[in-house]
């Protein structure tokens, strides 16, 4: 057993074993190797130990076999473990720093065929994410993104999706229902939750939003002010009326009805069918029309101003049930009258054709005729003198 140091002879010579007597361990206390350009071999370095105060001091370290540190341990310098990827690495405890790479946007985690399966991240704020399956957000924390969200999936979220910095933006999903919140403010909300029928709302909440729906031209083809709660249509941005058609022409193929106060302005309409009005027309112009056909007739007014004519050929008919009071003279310049009752005339008659009456003729005023009067009873001149065409061959009035 040596009690004293073992010292080579000069620095750099001798050696403790050789390559063919090898010593079996080293166990010291306390001590260090301060200089050491070689390797320590052996079969085997079992333990260097020593007290808590004691310090191992070594240039280097290689170690053949398994190591077991059971205290702290601080190593300076670059660490680079394993040289393989069979090589592997166990954690057992948790992490109390953080994890950050050396450089930005050089190394990986995972690779494209050694994937991660689960990753549990309170938040992720991310320059790009892409993911070739689902992102899937299944409770409140949140997803962040400066840059792209490529998804090759789908991706699913809970309920919200959320503009940058922007908390009154975002897009809410419920179950059926999708609302696009800007600014604070529902602009659209589709709503299949309910019973049909089901709606599409615009400005839900009596905002002032006017909506625009433009055309090819890029002007507003339908425009709605929801300040003065109009619309416009055909380029009309600012509709001057409730509902405000710029178009040239307005078809409508079924029916247009309005309540009674209602007043409708049209320069000019058309009409392919049939027209129905259930209370008055008014024209203040001229009304042309091929034939007049009446159901049911109470009273008829044709007002004086202007002339009134009827047919356009001497073989055209107008029929007449009822009695006709002529205030004016009456013209009948071809063909004959035909009466089957009484003539009551209050002014002067002139026929250039023959009068044929089955009745009486009364008359206030003159009667001249260019033609015969025929009379199936007797004429009486005014007074009580009697005229009987049955004593007389011709009555000459005037002469």
């Amino acid at each position: 057993m040596a009690t004293r140091n073992i010292v080579p002879r000069s620095t750099g010579e001798g050696q403790l074993g050789t390559t063919t007597k090898k010593w079996g361990n080293i166990n010291a206390l306390t001590g260090s190797f301060g200089a050491l350009s070689g390797s320590i071999t052996g079969q085997q370095l079992i333990l260097v130990s020593g007290s808590v105060s004691s310090t191992g001091s070594f240039g280097r370290l290689e170690i053949a076999g398994n190591s077991s540190f059971t205290g702290n341990v601080t190593i300076g310098g670059n660490i680079n473990i394993g040289d393989a990827d069979t090589d592997s690495i166990t954690i057992s405890s948790d992490l109390t720093s953080n994890l950050v790479p050396n450089a930005d946007s050089t190394y990986n985690i995972g690779s494209t065929s050694k994937n991660w399966k689960y990753g549990y991240i309170e938040e992720l704020a991310v320059t790009n994410i892409t993911a070739s399956g689902d992102i899937t957000n299944v409770s409140t924390t949140h997803v962040t993104a400066s840059g792209n969200v490529d998804v090759g999936g789908n991706l699913n979220v809970s309920q919200y999706i959320y503009h940058k910095d922007d908390a009154n933006t975002y897009l809410n999903f419920t179950d059926d229902r999708l609302r696009f919140n800007i600014g604070g403010i529902s602009y659209i909300d589709l709503n299949d939750s309910s019973t049909a029928p089901h709606d599409i709302t615009f400005n839900d909440g009596g905002n002032n939003i006017d909506l625009t729906i433009k055309g090819t031209s890029n002007n507003p083809l339908f425009k709605t002010d929801a300040s003065a709660n109009r619309i416009g249509t055909h380029g009309l941005g600012s509709p001057a009326v409730d509902f405000h058609i710029g178009g040239s022409e307005l078809r409508v193929d079924g029916n247009i009805s309005g309540s009674s106060t209602g007043t409708g302005s049209f320069g000019r309409v058309e009409v392919s069918g049939d027209a129905r009005f259930q209370s008055n027309l008014i024209v203040d112009g001229k009304v042309t029309a091929q034939e007049f056909h009446t159901e049911i007739v109470s009273s008829s007014i044709i007002f004086t101003s202007g002339s009134t004519k009827f047919g356009d050929s001497s073989d055209d008919n107008h029929s007449f049930t009822g009695s006709i009071n002529q205030s004016g003279s009456f013209s009948l310049n071809d063909g004959n009258l035909t009466v089957s009752d009484n003539i009551i005339i209050g002014g002067t008659t002139d026929l250039n054709g023959n009068l044929e009456v089955a009745g009486n003729i009364t008359a206030s005023l003159n009667i001249s005729a260019s033609g015969d009067i025929l009379a199936d009873g007797r004429i009486f001149e005014k007074g009580t003198s009697v005229i009987d065409h049955a004593t007389a061959m011709s009555i000459v009035f005037g002469g």
